[in-house]
């Protein structure tokens, strides 16, 4: 009743097996429960630590504050051993449970938000990656450019060599040699011509 009038979304169960039945069935950001709680069957009896084990049999990172009439020091160690979040004992004092559940809501805030920014760091490295996978690549790629315009340029550097040395005995030889197109017009000539 405390926190229904602070704006919670509060779901009550008759007993343990009630209560594990509703968090199987429905999404539970926080479960209270007390210690001493009425027997569903007489095959069934379920305390609160019975219930705390099984909710984080299911889901560990459920959040549970448990309460006792008793404040008996046994059950309190065994509910924190087990992942209780809170041991509270009655009577309770309404700013106290307050004060739990909302330790309780930044913690999954913070468990939350830590999560976003690790899936957002996550994304980042494999984007990183990528880049300098691409980066690499386009390493690796002008590696390559730069061979293939060396090859060119030493290609280009033989074939004026060439035509060089061709163009020399062209020109001295002593034999007089025409040079006529595919239209048989006269291109070029030797001086001995």
């Amino acid at each position: 009743i405390i926190l229904s009038k602070d704006g919670y979304n509060i779901s009550l169960a008759k007993n343990g097996a009630d209560g594990l039945d509703k968090f199987y069935k429905n999404k539970t950001d926080i479960v209270i429960t007390d210690i001493v709680m009425p027997v569903a069957a007489p095959n069934k009896p379920l305390n609160g630590i019975d219930v705390l084990s099984r909710i984080h049999q299911t889901d560990p990172d459920t959040p549970v504050i448990i309460l006792s009439g008793q404040g008996d020091m046994t059950d309190a160690i065994e509910s924190l051993r087990l992942g209780a979040i809170d041991y509270l004992t009655k009577p309770i004092n309404p700013e106290q449970l307050r004060h739990s559940v909302r330790r309780v809501k930044t913690e999954l805030y913070l468990k939350s938000t830590n999560t976003k920014y690790e899936h957002q760091l996550e994304d980042m490295l494999k984007k990183t990656k990528e880049t300098k996978d691409t980066i690499e690549n386009l390493s690796t790629a002008k590696e390559l450019l730069m061979v293939l315009d060396t090859k060119r340029n030493e290609a280009i550097n033989k074939l004026r060599i060439s035509e060089e040395k061709h163009r020399t005995l062209f020109e001295n030889s002593p034999v007089g040699i025409v040079l006529i197109d595919s239209k048989f017009q006269i291109k070029e000539y030797n001086p001995a011509y």
